[in-house]
Protein backbone atom coordinates (compact mmCIF):
# COMPACT_ATOMS: atom_id res chain seq x y z
CA UNK A 1 0.00 0.00 0.00
CA UNK A 2 1.53 3.30 -1.10
CA UNK A 3 2.36 5.93 1.53
CA UNK A 4 0.06 8.46 -0.14
CA UNK A 5 -2.87 6.02 0.13
CA UNK A 6 -2.05 5.31 3.77
CA UNK A 7 -2.10 9.04 4.52
CA UNK A 8 -5.44 9.50 2.75
CA UNK A 9 -7.00 6.60 4.66
CA UNK A 10 -5.59 7.88 7.97
CA UNK A 11 -7.05 11.35 7.31
CA UNK A 12 -10.36 9.74 6.35
CA UNK A 13 -10.42 7.81 9.63
CA UNK A 14 -9.67 10.97 11.62
CA UNK A 15 -12.42 12.99 9.92
CA UNK A 16 -14.99 10.19 10.04
CA UNK A 17 -14.56 9.55 13.75
CA UNK A 18 -14.29 13.24 14.56
CA UNK A 19 -17.74 13.67 13.00
CA UNK A 20 -19.46 10.86 14.86
CA UNK A 21 -17.36 11.42 18.02
CA UNK A 22 -18.81 14.92 18.27
CA UNK A 23 -22.36 13.57 18.48
CA UNK A 24 -22.51 10.15 20.15
CA UNK A 25 -21.18 11.08 23.64
CA UNK A 26 -23.58 14.00 24.20
CA UNK A 27 -26.60 13.18 22.01
CA UNK A 28 -28.74 11.83 24.86
CA UNK A 29 -27.94 14.92 26.94
CA UNK A 30 -28.82 17.21 24.02
CA UNK A 31 -32.14 15.47 23.41
CA UNK A 32 -33.12 15.33 27.09
CA UNK A 33 -31.89 18.64 28.50
CA UNK A 34 -31.99 20.95 25.49
CA UNK A 35 -34.85 19.61 23.37
CA UNK A 36 -36.70 18.36 26.49
CA UNK A 37 -37.67 14.99 25.05
CA UNK A 38 -38.70 12.24 27.48
CA UNK A 39 -36.32 9.42 28.39
CA UNK A 40 -38.23 6.99 26.20
CA UNK A 41 -38.37 9.42 23.25
CA UNK A 42 -34.61 9.90 23.60
CA UNK A 43 -34.10 6.13 23.58
CA UNK A 44 -36.21 5.72 20.44
CA UNK A 45 -34.28 8.42 18.57
CA UNK A 46 -30.84 7.08 19.48
CA UNK A 47 -31.99 3.55 18.65
CA UNK A 48 -32.47 4.68 15.05
CA UNK A 49 -28.71 4.41 14.59
CA UNK A 50 -29.12 0.66 15.03
CA UNK A 51 -31.21 0.44 11.86
CA UNK A 52 -28.06 1.15 9.87
CA UNK A 53 -26.58 -2.09 11.18
CA UNK A 54 -29.40 -3.98 9.48
CA UNK A 55 -29.07 -2.10 6.18
CA UNK A 56 -25.34 -1.43 5.78
CA UNK A 57 -24.27 -5.07 5.27
CA UNK A 58 -26.72 -5.34 2.38
CA UNK A 59 -25.60 -2.01 0.90
CA UNK A 60 -21.90 -2.77 1.09
CA UNK A 61 -22.18 -6.29 -0.29
CA UNK A 62 -24.87 -5.75 -2.94
CA UNK A 63 -24.23 -2.21 -4.19
CA UNK A 64 -20.59 -1.32 -3.56
CA UNK A 65 -18.35 -2.33 -6.49
CA UNK A 66 -21.28 -4.03 -8.23
CA UNK A 67 -23.59 -1.15 -9.10
CA UNK A 68 -21.26 1.71 -8.10
CA UNK A 69 -17.68 1.75 -6.84
CA UNK A 70 -17.10 1.80 -3.09
CA UNK A 71 -15.24 5.12 -3.44
CA UNK A 72 -18.10 6.86 -5.27
CA UNK A 73 -20.71 5.47 -2.90
CA UNK A 74 -18.65 6.63 0.08
CA UNK A 75 -18.48 10.17 -1.33
CA UNK A 76 -22.20 10.34 -2.09
CA UNK A 77 -23.05 9.11 1.41
CA UNK A 78 -20.85 11.79 3.00
CA UNK A 79 -22.50 14.64 1.09
CA UNK A 80 -26.04 13.45 1.83
CA UNK A 81 -25.13 12.69 5.44
CA UNK A 82 -23.70 16.19 5.92
CA UNK A 83 -26.93 17.75 4.64
CA UNK A 84 -29.17 15.58 6.83
CA UNK A 85 -27.14 16.31 9.99
CA UNK A 86 -27.19 20.01 9.12
CA UNK A 87 -31.00 19.97 9.03
CA UNK A 88 -31.10 17.87 12.20
CA UNK A 89 -29.04 20.45 14.12
CA UNK A 90 -31.85 23.00 13.71
CA UNK A 91 -34.79 20.66 14.27
CA UNK A 92 -36.60 20.59 17.64
CA UNK A 93 -39.73 18.58 16.82
CA UNK A 94 -39.66 14.97 18.03
CA UNK A 95 -40.81 13.38 14.79
CA UNK A 96 -38.59 15.69 12.76
CA UNK A 97 -35.52 14.70 14.81
CA UNK A 98 -36.55 11.04 14.70
CA UNK A 99 -36.86 10.99 10.91
CA UNK A 100 -33.69 12.99 10.26
CA UNK A 101 -31.55 10.92 12.64
CA UNK A 102 -32.90 7.72 11.09
CA UNK A 103 -32.12 9.05 7.61
CA UNK A 104 -28.64 10.20 8.69
CA UNK A 105 -27.90 6.80 10.24
CA UNK A 106 -29.04 4.94 7.14
CA UNK A 107 -26.80 7.08 4.93
CA UNK A 108 -23.69 7.18 7.12
CA UNK A 109 -23.92 3.64 8.51
CA UNK A 110 -22.58 1.89 5.40
CA UNK A 111 -19.57 4.21 5.15
CA UNK A 112 -17.66 2.42 7.93
CA UNK A 113 -17.75 -0.85 6.02
CA UNK A 114 -16.99 1.03 2.79
CA UNK A 115 -13.75 2.32 4.30
CA UNK A 116 -12.75 -1.28 4.94
CA UNK A 117 -13.53 -2.15 1.33
CA UNK A 118 -11.43 0.78 0.12
CA UNK A 119 -8.51 -0.17 2.39
CA UNK A 120 -8.45 -3.84 1.41
CA UNK A 121 -9.05 -3.33 -2.32
CA UNK A 122 -5.89 -4.35 -4.09
CA UNK A 123 -4.02 -4.99 -0.82
CA UNK A 124 -1.98 -8.10 -0.35
CA UNK A 125 -2.25 -10.18 2.82
CA UNK A 126 0.94 -8.55 4.07
CA UNK A 127 -0.39 -5.04 3.35
CA UNK A 128 -3.68 -5.77 5.13
CA UNK A 129 -1.73 -5.81 8.38
CA UNK A 130 -1.77 -2.01 8.12
CA UNK A 131 -5.46 -2.01 9.03
CA UNK A 132 -4.86 -1.89 12.79
CA UNK A 133 -2.54 1.10 12.38
CA UNK A 134 -5.01 2.92 10.12
CA UNK A 135 -8.01 2.19 12.37
CA UNK A 136 -6.24 3.75 15.37
CA UNK A 137 -6.36 7.11 13.60
CA UNK A 138 -10.14 7.00 13.94
CA UNK A 139 -9.78 6.74 17.71
CA UNK A 140 -7.31 9.63 17.65
CA UNK A 141 -9.89 11.70 15.75
CA UNK A 142 -12.48 10.93 18.45
CA UNK A 143 -10.07 12.16 21.15
CA UNK A 144 -9.22 15.33 19.19
CA UNK A 145 -12.85 16.41 18.84
CA UNK A 146 -13.55 15.63 22.50
CA UNK A 147 -10.81 17.96 23.71
CA UNK A 148 -11.61 20.55 21.07
CA UNK A 149 -15.14 20.84 22.44
CA UNK A 150 -13.74 21.13 25.95
CA UNK A 151 -12.36 24.54 24.99
CA UNK A 152 -15.42 25.49 22.90
CA UNK A 153 -17.93 24.62 25.61
CA UNK A 154 -15.75 26.42 28.14
CA UNK A 155 -16.47 29.61 26.17
CA UNK A 156 -20.09 28.72 25.25
CA UNK A 157 -21.32 26.20 27.87
CA UNK A 158 -24.90 25.94 26.59
CA UNK A 159 -24.12 25.40 22.90
CA UNK A 160 -24.31 21.59 22.82
CA UNK A 161 -26.09 22.03 19.49
CA UNK A 162 -22.73 23.02 17.98
CA UNK A 163 -21.60 19.39 18.20
CA UNK A 164 -24.22 18.51 15.56
CA UNK A 165 -23.21 21.46 13.38
CA UNK A 166 -19.56 20.41 13.66
CA UNK A 167 -20.52 16.86 12.63
CA UNK A 168 -22.26 18.22 9.53
CA UNK A 169 -19.32 20.41 8.51
CA UNK A 170 -16.74 17.67 9.11
CA UNK A 171 -18.78 15.17 7.12
CA UNK A 172 -18.99 17.66 4.25
CA UNK A 173 -15.22 18.16 4.34
CA UNK A 174 -14.75 14.38 4.28
CA UNK A 175 -17.01 14.19 1.23
CA UNK A 176 -14.78 16.60 -0.69
CA UNK A 177 -11.61 14.89 0.58
CA UNK A 178 -12.87 11.48 -0.57
CA UNK A 179 -12.91 12.79 -4.14
CA UNK A 180 -9.12 12.35 -4.06
CA UNK A 181 -9.39 8.56 -3.62
CA UNK A 182 -8.00 6.59 -6.57
CA UNK A 183 -10.81 5.16 -8.68
CA UNK A 184 -11.11 1.59 -9.88
CA UNK A 185 -12.99 0.69 -13.03
CA UNK A 186 -13.78 -2.99 -12.67
CA UNK A 187 -17.12 -4.26 -11.40
CA UNK A 188 -17.80 -7.43 -9.45
CA UNK A 189 -20.36 -9.96 -10.63
CA UNK A 190 -23.49 -10.34 -8.51
CA UNK A 191 -23.43 -13.04 -5.86
CA UNK A 192 -25.86 -14.16 -3.24
CA UNK A 193 -25.96 -11.73 -0.31
CA UNK A 194 -26.12 -14.51 2.31
CA UNK A 195 -24.83 -17.80 0.85
CA UNK A 196 -25.88 -21.13 2.26
CA UNK A 197 -22.31 -21.74 3.45
CA UNK A 198 -22.69 -18.81 5.88
CA UNK A 199 -25.90 -20.20 7.34
CA UNK A 200 -24.14 -23.50 8.04
CA UNK A 201 -21.53 -21.62 10.08
CA UNK A 202 -24.02 -19.40 11.93
CA UNK A 203 -26.11 -22.33 13.23
CA UNK A 204 -23.14 -24.02 14.91
CA UNK A 205 -23.76 -23.98 18.69
CA UNK A 206 -20.50 -22.23 19.54
CA UNK A 207 -21.15 -19.50 16.96
CA UNK A 208 -24.67 -19.00 18.34
CA UNK A 209 -23.19 -18.40 21.79
CA UNK A 210 -20.50 -16.14 20.31
CA UNK A 211 -23.17 -14.02 18.60
CA UNK A 212 -25.19 -13.92 21.83
CA UNK A 213 -22.06 -12.66 23.58
CA UNK A 214 -21.66 -9.93 20.95
CA UNK A 215 -25.33 -9.00 21.29
CA UNK A 216 -25.05 -8.55 25.07
CA UNK A 217 -21.76 -6.64 24.77
CA UNK A 218 -23.21 -4.22 22.22
CA UNK A 219 -26.36 -3.82 24.34
CA UNK A 220 -24.29 -2.79 27.36
CA UNK A 221 -22.07 -0.47 25.31
CA UNK A 222 -25.05 1.43 23.85
CA UNK A 223 -26.65 1.52 27.30
CA UNK A 224 -23.44 3.10 28.64
CA UNK A 225 -23.36 5.79 25.94
CA UNK A 226 -27.02 6.59 26.58
CA UNK A 227 -26.49 7.31 30.26
CA UNK A 228 -22.87 8.43 30.56
CA UNK A 229 -23.15 12.14 29.72
CA UNK A 230 -26.33 12.81 31.79
CA UNK A 231 -24.76 10.88 34.68
CA UNK A 232 -21.55 12.89 34.64
CA UNK A 233 -23.56 16.10 34.57
CA UNK A 234 -25.65 14.88 37.52
CA UNK A 235 -22.56 14.43 39.71
CA UNK A 236 -21.41 17.97 39.06
CA UNK A 237 -19.38 18.07 35.84
CA UNK A 238 -20.00 21.04 33.53
CA UNK A 239 -20.74 20.49 29.83
CA UNK A 240 -17.18 21.32 28.83
CA UNK A 241 -15.82 18.33 30.76
CA UNK A 242 -18.21 15.69 29.40
CA UNK A 243 -16.58 14.86 26.06
CA UNK A 244 -12.97 14.90 27.39
CA UNK A 245 -13.97 12.59 30.24
CA UNK A 246 -15.73 10.20 27.88
CA UNK A 247 -12.71 10.28 25.57
CA UNK A 248 -10.65 8.57 28.29
CA UNK A 249 -12.05 5.33 26.89
CA UNK A 250 -10.69 6.17 23.43
CA UNK A 251 -7.23 6.88 24.87
CA UNK A 252 -7.17 3.47 26.54
CA UNK A 253 -8.52 1.88 23.33
CA UNK A 254 -5.38 3.03 21.53
CA UNK A 255 -3.24 1.39 24.21
CA UNK A 256 -5.39 -1.74 24.17
CA UNK A 257 -5.03 -2.15 20.40
CA UNK A 258 -1.26 -2.25 20.84
CA UNK A 259 -1.34 -5.20 23.24
CA UNK A 260 -4.48 -7.18 22.40
CA UNK A 261 -2.82 -9.27 19.70
CA UNK A 262 0.00 -10.24 22.03
CA UNK A 263 -2.42 -11.12 24.82
CA UNK A 264 -4.48 -13.31 22.48
CA UNK A 265 -1.34 -15.03 21.25
CA UNK A 266 -0.15 -15.69 24.81
CA UNK A 267 -3.39 -16.52 26.64
CA UNK A 268 -5.98 -17.33 23.94
CA UNK A 269 -9.34 -15.88 23.01
CA UNK A 270 -11.50 -16.73 25.99
CA UNK A 271 -9.08 -15.42 28.64
CA UNK A 272 -8.86 -12.04 26.89
CA UNK A 273 -12.66 -11.95 26.49
CA UNK A 274 -13.09 -12.65 30.22
CA UNK A 275 -10.53 -9.95 31.02
CA UNK A 276 -12.60 -7.51 28.94
CA UNK A 277 -15.73 -8.40 30.88
CA UNK A 278 -13.91 -7.89 34.19
CA UNK A 279 -12.90 -4.39 33.10
CA UNK A 280 -16.44 -3.67 31.86
CA UNK A 281 -17.81 -4.74 35.24
CA UNK A 282 -15.27 -2.52 37.00
CA UNK A 283 -16.34 0.46 34.89
CA UNK A 284 -20.03 -0.05 35.59
CA UNK A 285 -19.49 -0.56 39.33
CA UNK A 286 -17.49 2.71 39.39
CA UNK A 287 -20.44 4.49 37.78
CA UNK A 288 -22.85 2.75 40.15
CA UNK A 289 -21.12 4.23 43.22
CA UNK A 290 -20.29 7.55 41.51
CA UNK A 291 -17.54 8.41 44.00
CA UNK A 292 -14.77 9.08 44.70
CA UNK A 293 -14.11 10.95 41.47
CA UNK A 294 -10.85 9.09 40.81
CA UNK A 295 -12.84 5.82 40.89
CA UNK A 296 -15.19 7.18 38.21
CA UNK A 297 -12.24 8.40 36.12
CA UNK A 298 -10.59 4.99 36.34
CA UNK A 299 -13.82 3.29 35.32
CA UNK A 300 -14.17 5.53 32.26
CA UNK A 301 -10.54 4.81 31.34
CA UNK A 302 -11.24 1.08 31.53
CA UNK A 303 -13.86 1.40 28.78
CA UNK A 304 -11.35 1.24 25.93
CA UNK A 305 -9.66 -1.87 27.33
CA UNK A 306 -13.00 -3.55 27.95
CA UNK A 307 -14.27 -2.75 24.44
CA UNK A 308 -11.12 -3.97 22.72
CA UNK A 309 -10.61 -7.07 24.84
CA UNK A 310 -14.05 -8.53 24.26
CA UNK A 311 -14.77 -7.35 20.71
CA UNK A 312 -11.43 -8.04 19.00
CA UNK A 313 -11.12 -11.68 20.15
CA UNK A 314 -14.78 -12.21 19.24
CA UNK A 315 -14.34 -11.05 15.65
CA UNK A 316 -11.12 -13.02 15.19
CA UNK A 317 -12.67 -16.14 16.69
CA UNK A 318 -15.76 -15.78 14.49
CA UNK A 319 -13.59 -15.39 11.41
CA UNK A 320 -11.58 -18.50 12.30
CA UNK A 321 -14.69 -20.63 11.63
CA UNK A 322 -15.26 -19.15 8.17
CA UNK A 323 -14.29 -20.55 4.82
CA UNK A 324 -13.77 -18.14 1.93
CA UNK A 325 -17.26 -18.84 0.65
CA UNK A 326 -18.87 -18.28 4.06
CA UNK A 327 -16.87 -15.28 5.34
CA UNK A 328 -18.85 -12.37 3.86
CA UNK A 329 -22.26 -13.75 4.75
CA UNK A 330 -21.21 -14.71 8.29
CA UNK A 331 -19.93 -11.22 9.02
CA UNK A 332 -23.10 -9.70 7.55
CA UNK A 333 -25.33 -11.81 9.78
CA UNK A 334 -23.08 -11.15 12.76
CA UNK A 335 -23.34 -7.38 12.24
CA UNK A 336 -27.12 -7.53 11.98
CA UNK A 337 -27.50 -9.57 15.15
CA UNK A 338 -24.84 -8.05 17.39
CA UNK A 339 -24.68 -4.40 16.37
CA UNK A 340 -28.18 -4.12 14.92
CA UNK A 341 -30.27 -5.90 17.53
CA UNK A 342 -27.77 -5.23 20.34
CA UNK A 343 -27.63 -1.48 19.80
CA UNK A 344 -31.39 -1.28 19.33
CA UNK A 345 -32.07 -3.17 22.55
CA UNK A 346 -29.45 -1.18 24.48
CA UNK A 347 -30.90 2.20 23.58
CA UNK A 348 -34.53 1.20 24.14
CA UNK A 349 -33.81 -0.52 27.47
CA UNK A 350 -31.69 2.42 28.67
CA UNK A 351 -34.49 4.86 27.84
CA UNK A 352 -37.08 2.72 29.61
CA UNK A 353 -34.91 2.15 32.71
CA UNK A 354 -34.01 5.82 33.00
CA UNK A 355 -37.69 6.68 32.86
CA UNK A 356 -38.39 4.10 35.59
CA UNK A 357 -35.49 5.43 37.72
CA UNK A 358 -36.62 9.06 37.44
CA UNK A 359 -38.72 10.60 40.23
CA UNK A 360 -39.65 14.29 40.21
CA UNK A 361 -37.11 14.93 37.48
CA UNK A 362 -34.22 13.33 39.41
CA UNK A 363 -32.64 10.09 38.15
CA UNK A 364 -31.56 7.43 40.62
CA UNK A 365 -28.41 6.39 38.75
CA UNK A 366 -27.73 3.45 41.05
CA UNK A 367 -30.94 1.87 39.76
CA UNK A 368 -29.94 2.85 36.22
CA UNK A 369 -26.43 1.32 36.31
CA UNK A 370 -27.58 -1.83 38.13
CA UNK A 371 -29.17 -3.20 34.93
CA UNK A 372 -25.96 -3.32 32.79
CA UNK A 373 -24.05 -4.66 35.81
CA UNK A 374 -26.41 -7.64 35.95
CA UNK A 375 -26.26 -8.17 32.17
CA UNK A 376 -22.44 -8.07 32.19
CA UNK A 377 -22.28 -10.48 35.12
CA UNK A 378 -24.54 -12.92 33.26
CA UNK A 379 -22.37 -12.54 30.13
CA UNK A 380 -19.46 -14.24 31.93
CA UNK A 381 -21.29 -17.56 31.49
CA UNK A 382 -20.69 -17.55 27.73
CA UNK A 383 -16.86 -17.38 27.51
CA UNK A 384 -16.41 -19.48 30.66
CA UNK A 385 -18.65 -22.39 29.63
CA UNK A 386 -19.43 -22.13 25.91
CA UNK A 387 -16.29 -20.79 24.18
CA UNK A 388 -13.60 -23.36 23.48
CA UNK A 389 -9.96 -22.44 23.97
CA UNK A 390 -8.46 -22.86 20.48
CA UNK A 391 -4.85 -23.84 19.92
CA UNK A 392 -2.84 -20.65 20.54
CA UNK A 393 -0.32 -21.67 17.90
CA UNK A 394 -3.00 -21.35 15.21
CA UNK A 395 -4.23 -17.92 16.26
CA UNK A 396 -3.96 -15.24 13.56
CA UNK A 397 -3.24 -12.04 15.49
CA UNK A 398 -3.20 -9.93 12.31
CA UNK A 399 -7.00 -9.83 12.08
CA UNK A 400 -7.37 -7.01 14.60
CA UNK A 401 -10.53 -5.79 12.95
CA UNK A 402 -13.17 -4.08 15.15
CA UNK A 403 -16.56 -5.80 15.50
Amino acid sequence: MKLSIKIKIAVTMVLQFMAIGAVIPVLSLYLKDYLHFSNFQTGIIIAMSSVASFISPVVTSFIADKIISAEKLFTICQFIGAASMGFLAFQNNFFGVLFLYLFYSLIIGPTYALVNAIIFHGSSIEESKNYGFLRVWGTIGWVIVAWGFYFWLDLYPERIQDTLIFCSITTLILGFFSLTFPKKKERIKFKRIVPIESIRVIVKPEIVFLLLFGFLANLVERYFYYGAAPFLKSIGFANKYLMPLLSLGQVSEILAMLITGLLIKKFGYKIVMILGLIMELFKLIALFFGYPVIFVFTGLFMHGFAYTFYFVPSIILLDSYCSKAARTGVHQLSTVFTMGLGNLAGNLIAGAVMGYATLNGVVDYQKFWLVPIIITAVSFIIPVFFIKQKDKDNINIQKLEPW
